[in-house]
């Protein structure tokens, strides 16, 4: 992550905040960058390549963008049997 991006996602936290916090929304924000890149570079699956049913993703959950601290800790716990999906 280049530092003009970090202090961009500094500045989006209100006011207040934990480490935590800003760990966590920088951890989000490079993944997002990371899968942007990889949908630009072409290194991703069509929609309709699981839809059909020839790839097959295993999901253990879904979640809101609110719950996005829960995820990060269900998966930091090992607990994740598949992907965790973060509803935006």
């Amino acid at each position: 992550m280049k530092r003009d991006k970090a202090i961009e996602t500094i500045k989006e936290l209100p006011r207040e905040f934990d480490l935590d916090d800003l760990i966590e929304r920088l951890v989000f924000v490079e993944k997002v960058e990371k899968g942007l890149k990889q949908l630009d570079e072409g290194k991703t699956v069509p929609h309709d390549e699981v839809e059909i049913g020839n790839i097959h993703l295993n999901i253990d959950r879904i979640l809101t963008l609110e719950e996005v601290s829960n995820a990060h800790q269900y998966m930091e716990d090992n607990k994740a049997k598949g992907k965790i999906v973060v509803e935006v």
